[in-house]
């Protein structure tokens, strides 16, 4: 009856053995999870990572003369985050591709983008006189140069709105990137609506 015997069950595992098929179980698992991640995290390289040993001549420009200069943009922009020394991609994002510098020689425009903040409003709490909160507003502060001129063509500062609260701890608005773009598309010959 050897046919018979093969139709038996097979054993079930000892404590020990079950133990390891576990373990085993539980690493291919996170092996799994992690390369999963790791695909999805990986991401091929920027396409400004073209910018990344010019950021320098962005953040730095010799010779930089005070206008009076041209009123528009001719060339394509990158705006530059002049605290970090990186390119601002808040402001670089909000803008129309057609603005956009993608790579070194296509910038004509650098934008040097300077993020703040202003209080806005204190409150105090009238039972103990002691502060309750205070409010802040988020600005900006933006130089717009001509690369090739070395020409500064427009300074401009902006203020975003307060945000809505309840009087207790402190707040910050939102930045003013709306107006920051509208100001830069104007320059640039963009019909802003709205």
């Amino acid at each position: 009856m050897a046919h018979a015997d093969s139709l038996k069950p097979k054993s079930v595992p000892s404590g020990s053995t079950a133990k390891i098929i576990r373990i085993l179980a539980v690493v291919i698992g996170v092996v799994l999870v992690c390369v999963s991640v790791l695909r999805v995290h990986r991401s091929p390289l920027s396409p400004l990572d073209a910018f990344r040993g010019h950021l320098d001549q962005y953040v730095s420009i010799p010779d930089l003369k005070d206008g009076p200069g041209g009123t528009s943009i001719s060339k394509k922009i990158l705006p530059i985050d002049k605290t970090y020394k990186t390119i601002e991609l808040g402001v670089y994002n909000s803008l129309p591709v057609e603005m956009r510098a993608t790579k070194p020689q296509e910038v004509g425009t650098v934008v040097w983008v300077v993020w703040g903040q202003d209080r806005y409003a204190t409150w105090v709490n009238t039972s103990t006189g002691a502060a309750a909160g205070t409010q802040y507003v988020r600005t900006c502060e933006v130089t717009v140069i001509d690369l090739s001129a070395r020409r500064i063509i427009g300074r401009r500062s902006f203020r975003g709105a307060p945000r809505a609260t309840d009087r207790v701890g402190d707040s910050v608005g939102d930045i003013p990137l709306e107006q920051v773009t509208a100001y830069l598309k104007t320059l640039f010959g963009v019909t802003v609506t709205g």
